[in-house]
C-alpha cells in the first residue's frame, strides 16, 4: 500500500513539472515573438531633447514645448530637428529609435526646411520612408545590425556647403 501512495505522489510530481515546463515554453515562445516589436520604441519629444542636446545648445523653452508637445495626442514625427540656440549648428533626431537616434547634425550651420537645398529635402523625405516603413514592418534591423551604433564621434571625411 505505501508503495502505491508513492507512486501516486511520484506520478504527481511528474505531472507537476511537466505541465511547469511547458508553462515556462509558452511564456519563452511568447516573449520571442514579441521581442522584435518591443526593441523598437518611440521617440518621445522629451526625449529627443535629450539626445538633441548631446550635439546642440537648444533654447531654454525647448524643453517646456517639448513637454507640451508630449501632453498632446499629436502623433510621432518621423524626425525632429533642432537647431542650435547660438546658431552653430542643428542635430535630426530619429522619431524611432530603429532608426538610431541622431540622423543628421552639423556644427556649422542652421537647417531652414523651407529654403534647404532639394537634396537635403530629399534626404528627409528618405527619412520619413524609412520611418514609415519601419512602422509598417517592411523593414527590421537585425539585433547585430542595431547593437553596431558608433559611440565616438566621427570627424567629417569631406566638408562640403550646401546652399
Amino acid at each position: 500500500m505505501k508503495e502505491m501512495k508513492d507512486i501516486a505522489r511520484i506520478l504527481r510530481l511528474a505531472v507537476w513539472r511537466s505541465h511547469a515546463v511547458a508553462v515556462v515554453a509558452t511564456v519563452v515562445s511568447m516573449l520571442a515573438a514579441i521581442a522584435p516589436a518591443a526593441h523598437a520604441k518611440d521617440i518621445s519629444p522629451m526625449e529627443a531633447v535629450r539626445i538633441a542636446r548631446r550635439v546642440v545648445t537648444l533654447p531654454d523653452d525647448c524643453a517646456a514645448k517639448a513637454r507640451a508637445q508630449s501632453r498632446t495626442a499629436t502623433p510621432i514625427p518621423p524626425y525632429y530637428i533642432y537647431n542650435d540656440a547660438r546658431g552653430q549648428g542643428f542635430v535630426i533626431v530619429a522619431g524611432d529609435d530603429e532608426m538610431g537616434e541622431i540622423l543628421a547634425y552639423s556644427r556649422e550651420t542652421t537647417l531652414d526646411t523651407l529654403t534647404a537645398n532639394p537634396c537635403v529635402k530629399l534626404l528627409l523625405e528618405g527619412y520619413r520612408q524609412t520611418y514609415e516603413a519601419i512602422k509598417e514592418g517592411r523593414v527590421t534591423l537585425s539585433p547585430r545590425t542595431r547593437n553596431a551604433l558608433y559611440t565616438k564621434t566621427v570627424e567629417p571625411l569631406l566638408k562640403s556647403k550646401w546652399g
